[in-house]
């Protein structure tokens, strides 16, 4: 009788495990500034940075409230910020994906999440209320 109950409870044990599995974050914060810093270093950023007459070690200001800090760093600094659950508006880190093959942002299956980061980034197509900091903000 005793080795039927195990049986029974080891037999739930996959159940169990399914009904109650959290999902997982793709990367953490860190691993995030961590990924953008090295995408900084391997890009052609330096290089322009150069031919505008200074370099990745110059340190940039915003004003006093923000401080100076060099380029990468201030980079960095923004993959965290966007990735900040607690930002306003919330969740701007649904928008930071872009599927090429299906020219989508983030989508899980039918339901699209986010918008396509291009688009976010350059609202060269149309404009996002909640983004204030586009190529378009820029120019």
């Amino acid at each position: 009788m005793i080795r039927n109950i195990k049986g029974g409870l080891l037999a739930l044990l996959p159940l169990t495990m399914t009904l109650t599995s959290v999902p997982g974050w793709t990367f953490e914060i860190e691993t995030h500034a961590l990924i953008s810093s090295q995408a900084f270093m391997r890009s052609s950023v330096p290089e322009v940075l150069r031919n505008l007459g200074t370099d990745q070690g110059s340190r940039l200001s915003c004003g006093l409230q923000c401080g100076s800090r060099p380029p990468v760093e201030w980079l960095q600094k923004g993959a965290r910020d966007e990735d900040a659950t607690i930002a306003i508006p919330p969740f701007r880190y649904r928008n930071h994906f872009f599927d090429p093959y299906y020219d989508r942002g983030l989508t899980v299956g039918q339901v699209r999440l986010g918008e396509r980061a291009p688009d976010r980034a350059l609202e060269d197509r149309q404009e996002f209320f909640t983004q204030e900091f586009s190529y378009r903000d820029a120019r």
